[in-house]
């Protein structure tokens, strides 16, 4: 039996990198999904290779949730965990930082179970981690905002791919639909973040405009390359389906709450899954 000290420590550690989630935040773990996406639709790779893999990614992961905690605490006055932990007295500022930081130890074993571009790719993730929420570069706080969530989904994607797999059309056209539908969440995220706090603009505007094309956008790649492969035929339905959930779109509309449980990230979740399924049985290649 594990004493009550030792679960309890566990939980807040589980809680500062957001593996655990409070506060009504997102699990840090949950992109790890678009991880497992890539290794489905990519040849058989070795354990070991996939487990060192997974371990790093998580830990590039939990490095950006608690980050940005971080910030969001100092800088917004955000109640989070992490702020929790030093507004207790159980963290100096400092020390809390380099926490923070110290799940990037696990990227180094990347160097001896992976090829080098997947090596890369990871560092490349990192780096967009760290912009995103550093103070004077912060992304979270230009228009580039909407952008950086879909990139990261898309390299998550295709950085645990290479660890076993090349690139082709089909592969590429997945990378894309990845990209595109995270760009829908992310979007529907952030108006919604500025309809609730009354802070809704000209980039919210601009953000509304994009959205309502983004279904559009990935049903033509969906049926351009349903030629390559049939499974695209499943990503042109549900990009139909968006498509007629956003006719006459206003984040500021009393259908907003609805339209938010249409776009859940359950609906992408299906629509990975049969992607998911047709690659294990080797129809990616």
């Amino acid at each position: 039996m594990v004493p009550a000290g030792m679960a309890e420590g566990a939980m807040d550690v589980a809680r500062f990198f957001r593996v655990h989630p409070a506060e009504g935040k997102f699990s840090s773990i949950r992109p790890l999904g678009y991880t497992l996406l890539g290794y489905a639709v990519a040849p058989i790779a070795p354990v070991s290779g996939i487990v060192l893999n997974t371990l790093a990614i998580a830990g590039v992961l939990m490095f950006a949730y608690s980050l940005n905690d971080y910030y969001d605490h100092f800088i917004g006055g955000e109640r989070n965990s992490v702020g929790n932990a030093i507004a207790r007295g159980r963290l100096s500022a400092a020390k809390a930082l380099g926490l923070c930081c110290a799940p990037l130890l696990l990227l180094p074993v990347l160097l001896f179970g992976v090829p080098p571009v997947s090596f890369v790719l990871a560092l490349a993730l990192a780096l967009l981690c760290l912009v995103y929420s550093l103070p004077g570069v912060a992304l979270k706080h230009t228009a580039a905002q909407f952008a950086a969530a879909p990139l990261s989904a898309g390299l998550l994607f295709v950085q645990a791919f290479l660890v076993s797999g090349a690139l082709d059309a089909a592969v590429l056209c997945l990378l894309c639909l990845v990209v595109l539908n995270h760009f829908v969440l992310e979007s529907l995220h952030c108006l919604h973040d500025a309809v609730v706090e009354g802070t809704y603009g000209r980039k919210e505007a601009f953000a509304a405009r994009v959205l309502r094309c983004l279904p559009w956008a990935s049903a033509v790649v969906s049926a351009a390359f349903a030629f390559v492969h049939p499974v695209f035929l499943v990503g042109l339905a549900f990009s139909l389906i968006r498509v007629v959930c956003l006719r006459g779109f206003d984040p500021r509309g009393a259908h907003f709450r609805r339209l938010r449980n249409v776009f859940h990230p359950v609906l992408p979740t299906y629509e990975y899954l049969a992607y998911a399924a047709v690659g294990l049985l080797g129809g990616f290649g």
